[in-house]
């Protein structure tokens, strides 16, 4: 993806917008406009990701109930792509997964941006990942939009996005 290709950083708010430009473009995950990768769906999880532990580090900019069931959801879609979810200070873990979540006005809507970034234990970044997904209304906070559904797209491209860049990079 080139970064004429990302959304308008201006809709991420400063946190995100600090994140992206100093992680580049390099390592890039594709999103679509849904916030699910083409590869979401019922994916299985390949050979090399079957034993790959990865301790999550949760938003810390969302509020506590998104961050919650998204954590939920997440662990969810981890052990059904055959990843091992930990806790963030889990020193067992290969790799640690640390994420950004913001919920700006849209339009006629709310968009759900994510931005994940996959570092070794010793916080060498290997690969980032981000997506958006899009909620219907526009409420005067953001966050009562991201729903369910909103964070399970999340979830999903998350780990569509990872299983792919495992399948490639883990062993």
């Amino acid at each position: 993806m080139t970064c004429k290709a990302m959304f308008p950083l201006a809709l991420a708010g400063p946190i995100l917008a600090g994140g992206l430009l100093l992680a580049g473009c390099a390592h890039q995950a594709p999103a679509t406009t849904d916030g699910v990768s083409a590869s979401t769906g019922a994916a299985t999880a390949a050979p090399a990701t079957n034993a790959v532990r990865i301790a999550l580090i949760p938003p810390a900019d969302a509020p506590v109930a998104v961050t919650q069931s998204l954590q939920q959801m997440l662990a969810a879609t981890a052990s059904a792509n055959g990843v091992t979810l930990l806790g963030a200070n889990d020193s067992s873990a290969a790799y640690r997964l640390k994420g950004y979540l913001s919920a700006v006005p849209d339009g006629g809507g709310t968009l759900a941006v994510y931005v994940w970034d996959v570092t070794t234990p010793d916080g060498r970044r290997v690969y980032r990942i981000s997506g958006r997904a899009k909620a219907n209304g526009r409420p005067d906070d953001p966050w009562t939009a991201v729903d369910s559904g909103i964070l399970m797209q999340v979830a999903q491209g998350t780990f569509a996005a990872l299983q792919g860049w495992l399948a490639q990079n883990a062993g």
